[in-house]
């Protein structure tokens, strides 16, 4: 009885009751002023058919367009004042004001080296055409010579992670959306504060929703108390913001500044398969070290400036010694592995939501665009844009084996249901669909050719490549691209291909379902 008055009167549910009273109060002040008299409904009517105006004429993504424009069309004053509402919040102006600062800040500190470019633009014509895109407009240099190490599953990082933050011997940087008590991370927690009583800089951050539902409240006060510096990116509050959106999903740890991981996993049981949620946990990671190291310290400390509210990110790195490394492309850094390094070009880059420049998706859409043989793609979630959609036909048209592998068993069955609405369009134009039978798929990959890849925490969704802060790594010439083909490969083998026939077997209200969440997949 008191562990159960002890969850009903938790920060949690306080802050979910508090949120449905605001929106209670909203919807029925509306509500009321609808039924109030003609002269209100006259105006917010008036006031509908401008926002539907604005809706059309923005340069918003079409589905979001959309899926904005029938509410406001069916019910005006709800609809009119929800996207007010939507584009009026003061919370996302301030984080979009304080991230445009770190970017600029950040931009000295990653310099492109005019010889690795150069190199480049005699290989690859198409890679060369996506550098140039990402030193443009995401401010990201690509690195000859990187070594990455690809991980096919969440175990394999476990291992390999928990041993060199055991080696770490000046600083360990740590960025993960979900950190989740358990055998995971408290066997990682136990290795920060002995790191951390030795002298070691010690940073972790975590995002305010993913962990919400994993950790005790105040939960950072505690990992302060052990002395290690914590920061909750965009804390869940009691107040209805659409800044609750933009989450932190990225993936980062940086160690020494000579190794660094990004991918798919978090820090918690089930993503080593420690604790069994929905059957057997997918997962995948790669580790780098080298040059590209410093992108992702860069990239940490942009987001961690804005969740501390300390300095700008060039002023905070160049003010310590232990982070600070040299600025150029001649770093070279310490190799902590046990073989010979496998050499490559990598491409570290982030995307954040509070700019028109959408670099996770640009990046796909080339990738795929460009594959000539073939595209492997792994998303725990599917859905997609019209831009996306055509891209993806198109290079199945043009003779490129072109499959996606999803979930067999979905962690929220909603989206399975908005991910199966898609299959019919897709399989039609010749792309194949895969459902990892074992389990839940949460992998973020996409190889095509034997040339490239990019694995990192990007989904195929509308939230991480519009809403949510992420990051991945592109890998160019590594050997590591045929690793990442031959789990691929793999992993088809153990999935069930889905046809047009096995379509026609899902149920018709589930298909219904579908057709209904896809109007309003931008906002879901």
């Amino acid at each position: 009885m008191n562990k159960f008055w002890r969850v009903v009167f938790s920060r949690k549910i306080i802050i979910f009751l508090l949120l449905l009273v605001q929106i209670a109060v909203f919807a029925a002040a509306l509500i009321f002023l609808e039924a109030y008299t003609g002269m209100v409904y006259a105006v917010m009517t008036v006031i509908a058919v401008v926002a539907a105006i604005r809706i059309i004429s923005s340069d918003d993504n079409p589905a979001y367009k959309l899926a904005w424009i029938i509410p406001v069309l069916v019910i005006p004053i709800f609809g009119a004042a929800a996207y007010l509402f939507y584009k009026s919040q003061v919370g996302v102006r301030i984080l979009k004001e304080n991230a445009v600062s770190q970017k600029f800040a950040a931009a000295p500190l990653l310099p492109q080296s005019e010889s690795v470019i150069n190199e480049i633009d005699g290989l690859s014509e198409a890679f060369f055409g996506l550098c140039s895109y990402m030193k443009d407009y995401a401010g990201f240099p690509v690195y000859k010579n990187e070594t990455a190490e690809y991980l096919s599953s969440g175990e394999e990082f476990y291992d390999i992670f928990l041993a060199d933050i055991k080696s770490a011997e000046k600083f360990i940087l740590l960025e993960f959306f979900i950190v989740d008590d358990g055998i995971m991370w408290d066997s990682i927690l136990e290795v920060l504060r002995e790191k951390s009583d030795s002298g070691l800089e010690v940073k972790i951050m975590y995002d305010g929703m993913g962990s919400q539902m994993g950790l005790p409240s105040g939960y950072e006060k505690k990992l302060r108390e052990y002395g290690l510096e914590c920061h909750v990116f965009n804390p869940v509050r009691p107040l209805v913001s659409t800044i609750q959106n933009n989450r932190d999903h990225r993936k980062i740890a940086v160690i020494d500044g000579v190794i660094a991981y990004t991918g798919g996993v978090n820090l918690a049981d089930e993503y080593i398969n420690k604790k069994k949620l929905y059957g057997h946990w997918k997962d995948t990671a790669v580790r780098i070290t080298g040059e590209a190291v410093w992108s992702f310290t860069v990239m940490f400390f942009e987001l961690w400036n804005i969740a501390s509210m300390e300095p700008r990110t060039a002023e905070i790195i160049e003010s310590n010694p232990e982070i600070l490394m040299r600025q150029t492309n001649h770093y070279k850094a310490e190799q902590k592995l046990s073989e010979p390094p496998e050499s490559g070009f990598v491409l570290p880059f982030s995307d954040s939501p509070i700019d028109d420049e959408h670099i996770a998706e640009s990046a796909y859409i080339d990738m795929i665009s460009r594959a000539n043989k073939y595209v492997y793609i792994s998303t725990p979630y599917l859905v997609v844009d019209s831009d996306m959609l055509k891209t993806l036909a198109y290079a199945a048209k043009r003779g490129v084996d072109v499959r996606i592998l999803t979930p067999k068993i979905q962690d929220k069955p909603y989206m399975q249901i908005l991910g199966r609405s898609y299959y019919k369009g897709l399989l039609g134009n010749g792309v194949k669909i895969y459902e990892y039978t074992p389990g839940f798929n949460h992998a973020k990959i996409l190889v095509a050719d034997d040339r490239i890849a990019e694995v990192g925490s990007v989904n195929f969704d509308f939230r991480s490549l519009y809403l949510h802060f992420e990051c991945a790594a592109i890998l160019f010439m590594c050997p590591a691209i045929t690793r990442i083909k031959q789990d691929m490969l793999d992993t088809f083998s153990v999935s069930e291909e889905i046809n047009l026939d096995k379509l026609k077997t899902y149920s018709l209200p589930r298909r219904i379902a579908g057709s209904i969440l896809k109007l309003f997949a931008p906002l879901l």
